[in-house]
């Protein structure tokens, strides 16, 4: 029997991981005994890369949607 193939959807995919993520976040919070702060990425971004920018770039993008914290130290050589 043929099998149907199903294009995905990768903004949808997305979407529903990003919403899954917060939840469990926001659940891991809200039933702790003691306080805990949002997530934090720290990024140490050496040189200048434009791959390494670009992906670093991405990920801060999603840190402030998402009412994440982050550091960025960038050190050129």
């Amino acid at each position: 029997m043929p099998t149907q193939n199903k294009m995905l959807d990768g903004k949808e995919a997305s979407d529903f991981i990003i919403k899954d993520i917060n939840r469990e976040i926001n659940e891991i919070i809200s039933n702790s005994e003691v306080q805990l702060d949002l997530p934090t990425l720290g990024v140490i971004l050496v040189g200048n890369n434009p791959a390494s920018e670009s992906y670093v770039k991405n990920k801060i993008k999603f840190l402030k949607n998402n009412n994440y914290w982050y550091f960025l130290f960038q050190i050129s050589i």
